[in-house]
């Protein structure tokens, strides 16, 4: 799984950086890359879409993605201003949620961010 978020991070770095480090293009192309070889399963990616900058955090690119067979992951990819730095938040106990709001304070200081749910689902009542 891990290898999936530096595979995600690593192609959005590569495009970004051919354009200017602007991650608003790369957000756009991501559904149609494939990652099944860097996540070693099928990946679906649900969301990839540039959320404005709101408060205290900047523009970014909201990706939304399931690896087979049922990990949801999250990962927020600064529009702009990225420091080079990713940050993966862990989701403590069993997990259960992608909870990608604790990462918010490292968002707005241009990190890449990204979280998972370890593949447990918290609303099927076991975590």
């Amino acid at each position: 799984m891990r290898f999936a978020i530096l595979g995600f991070v690593g192609w959005a770095f590569a495009a970004g950086h051919a354009h200017g480090a602007d991650f608003s293009v790369p957000c756009a192309a991501l559904p149609q890359h494939d990652f099944s070889r860097e996540a070693g399963a099928s990946v679906a990616i649900k969301i990839a879409a540039l959320v404005a900058a709101a408060g205290k955090l900047p523009a970014y690119c909201e990706v939304s993605a399931v690896i087979a067979p049922a990990v949801r992951l999250a990962i927020r990819l600064p529009a702009a201003g990225w420091k080079d730095r990713l940050v993966v938040a862990g989701c403590g106990g069993l997990c259960g949620v992608v909870a990608i709001e604790r990462s918010d304070d490292a968002l707005a200081r241009g990190y890449v961010t990204a979280t998972t749910d370890m593949g447990h689902d918290v609303s099927e009542g076991i975590a």
